[in-house]
């Protein structure tokens, strides 16, 4: 999560010559979710792993708190929301590869689609491997363009 906030960075400066203020809000919104869902994960792993340990009951408290549920949500929804506009941005701006803009964005809603259906825990992984080949295809990418944020190669 911490590669994705350094990435969307990167695509929008790859792309902002021909991306707007479209680009602008798409990756405003894309690098303020992907910090919440950092948030969410180093909670996960810093504070929810050690209260867990220690005391069993108040997390099944916090696990019931309508603040921590909506909290942790609205990470994980503006996260995907984010990386969706970005994909639209990279896809109406025409620098970097339509298939890896498309390939993200089917990513992220194959994740809970398919988290939905009885592949459960498959599912998700799944969506997530589509999601990351999207995300290599733009990397790939990136590593082609000039400086100006031109393609030299599709």
């Amino acid at each position: 999560a911490l590669l994705l906030l350094i990435g969307c960075l990167g695509l929008h400066l790859a792309q902002k010559h021909a991306s707007g203020v479209f680009g602008a809000v798409a990756f405003a919104a894309s690098f303020l979710g992907t910090s919440l869902l950092v948030a969410v994960e180093w909670s996960n792993l810093f504070v929810l792993r050690a209260v867990a340990q220690t005391s069993p009951e108040v997390l099944k408290r916090l696990g019931e708190s309508m603040l921590v549920t909506v909290g942790f949500a609205s990470g994980a929804v503006l996260f995907m929301l984010g990386w969706l506009l970005l994909s639209a941005s990279i896809w109406r701006s025409r620098v970097l590869p339509a298939w890896a803009a498309v390939t993200t964005a089917a990513g992220l809603v194959a994740i809970p689609a398919l988290g939905a259906t009885p592949l459960g825990q498959g599912g998700q992984i799944a969506g997530n491997v589509i999601f990351g080949v999207g995300l290599a295809g733009l990397g790939r990418a990136m590593m082609k363009t000039n400086d100006e944020g031109r393609a030299l190669t599709t």
